[in-house]
């Protein structure tokens, strides 16, 4: 599965699945896949849960400039995102050397 994005006039960025392969070079390779990452709730208030079928490495939340904004190695399947503004993250999950990206919104 490719990554498809579509650009609404209010300039908010949705992604569906998108895999890339990790490796320990200087590059990343986009791959067809079949792992995946359960996001719930989205959008998120406080706490977003997370469920793989296998464990995730670490994880990484973006903003809409780029900006890592959030990083953790999950101990459970749950991040706190209270500190995070409102708006569109990119969810990063690595998984397996496997980077699924996943667009989440922050509301108050």
């Amino acid at each position: 599965m490719r990554a498809t994005i579509l650009i609404l006039s209010l300039s908010l960025l949705f992604l569906q699945n998108t895999y890339s392969q990790v490796s320990n070079s200087t590059s990343v390779h986009t791959v067809d896949a079949k792992i995946d990452v359960l996001i719930y709730p989205n959008p998120v208030q406080d706490i977003l849960y997370f469920d793989a079928e296998y464990p995730v490495e670490y994880i990484k939340l973006f903003n809409q400039k780029g900006e890592v904004v959030f990083q953790t190695i999950p101990e459970d399947n749950q991040i706190i995102l209270t500190t995070l503004k409102s708006g569109f993250y990119l969810f990063c999950a690595y998984i397996n050397g496997v980077k699924v990206k996943k667009g989440i919104i922050k509301k108050v």
